[in-house]
C-alpha cells in the first residue's frame, strides 16, 4: 500500500513498487497508487509523460530538481481529471522542446513545489478554471512561463522565478488572475501579459538572478544571487557579474538575427 518507489534502474515488469524492487516508470507508480499515497522518485533522467489521473497523490524525487528530470518533447506533467490540491508534484526539472512542462485543465487545482521547467512552448498552462499554489519554482528559457488560456483560474505563486523568455514571463486572460510575492519576474507587473488581474504583492524583485550556467542548463544561483531563497536550486556557484543587457534594442537593414545582440 506504498509508499510506492520509482528508480532508472527499476523494471515496470518485474518490480513491484517497493523500495528493493523499484518500478521503472514515474506512470507506473502513479498507476498503482491510490489517492493520500506517495511515489518517489530517485535520481536520473525519466524520458516519459506522466498523467496523475485525477488521483490526489504526491510525487517527489528524494535528490531534488537538479538530479531528477522528466523529459519529453511534448507534455511532460499533466493534470486534468479534476485533481486536487493534494495531487502534489515536488523536485523535478521538467525539459524537452515543444508543448507544455505542466498542463493544466478541467478544475484541476495541483500544488507544485521546487521544480524547475526550461525548454517548452509554455512552461504551465492553465485551462478554464483552475486554481494551482506554486511554491519555489524556476520557470526559463521558455516562450511563455505561466500562460492562461482562459477564464476562472488563479495561481497563486511564491518564492519563485520566472525569467528569460521569448514572450511575456506571464499571460493572464481575462476573468483569471495571479497573486505574487517574494518572486522574482522578468520586467515585474508591467512585463505581465493579457487583461487577468495582477496582485502584486511583498517581496518581489524584477532583477538578474544571477544563474549559475545558463548555457549548460545550471539554474543554480551565484553566492551573490539577489533571489537566493526563491526558486528550486540552491547556491551552485561563486559571485558573477550581471552582463545582461536590456536595451534598447537596435534593429537595422545590416544587422543579422542570427549572430546580432541587439545592441
Amino acid at each position: 500500500y506504498g509508499p510506492w518507489y520509482v528508480s532508472v534502474n527499476g523494471s515496470d515488469n518485474n518490480g513491484d513498487g517497493t523500495e528493493s524492487s523499484p518500478f521503472a516508470t514515474i506512470q507506473a507508480g502513479i498507476n498503482e497508487s491510490l489517492s493520500s499515497d506517495t511515489v518517489l522518485v530517485g535520481p536520473g533522467t525519466y524520458n516519459e509523460q506522466i498523467d496523475y489521473k485525477g488521483k490526489q497523490v504526491v510525487v517527489m524525487s528524494t535528490s531534488g530538481a537538479d538530479s531528477t528530470i522528466i523529459y519529453n518533447n511534448s507534455t511532460n506533467v499533466t493534470f486534468n481529471t479534476q485533481e486536487g490540491s493534494s495531487a502534489i508534484l515536488d523536485g523535478f526539472t521538467l525539459t524537452g522542446s515543444s508543448d507544455y512542462g505542466i498542463y493544466i485543465s478541467s478544475y484541476g487545482k495541483p500544488t507544485l513545489r521546487n521544480l524547475v521547467i526550461n525548454n517548452k512552448k509554455k512552461g504551465i498552462y492553465l485551462n478554464y478554471d483552475c486554481d494551482v499554489t506554486i511554491t519555489n519554482v524556476t520557470i526559463t528559457d521558455n516562450e511563455y512561463g505561466i500562460y492562461f488560456s482562459s477564464s476562472q483560474s488563479n495561481v497563486t505563486l511564491t518564492n519563485s522565478i520566472i525569467w528569460d523568455h521569448t514572450s511575456v514571463p506571464i499571460y493572464i486572460d481575462a476573468g483569471s488572475g495571479i497573486t505574487i510575492t517574494y518572486s522574482d519576474i522578468e520586467g515585474g507587473e508591467a512585463n505581465i501579459g493579457g487583461s487577468g488581474s495582477v496582485s502584486w504583492g511583498t517581496g518581489n524583485i524584477t532583477v538578474n538572478p544571477l544563474f549559475c550556467d545558463t548555457d549548460d542548463n545550471d539554474y543554480s544561483l551565484a553566492s551573490n544571487s539577489p533571489a537566493i531563497g526563491m526558486g528550486a536550486l540552491d547556491v551552485g556557484c561563486g559571485e558573477l557579474e550581471d552582463t545582461g543587457y536590456y536595451g534598447p534594442w537596435y534593429v537595422s537593414v545590416n544587422g543579422s538575427d542570427n549572430n546580432g545582440d541587439g545592441t
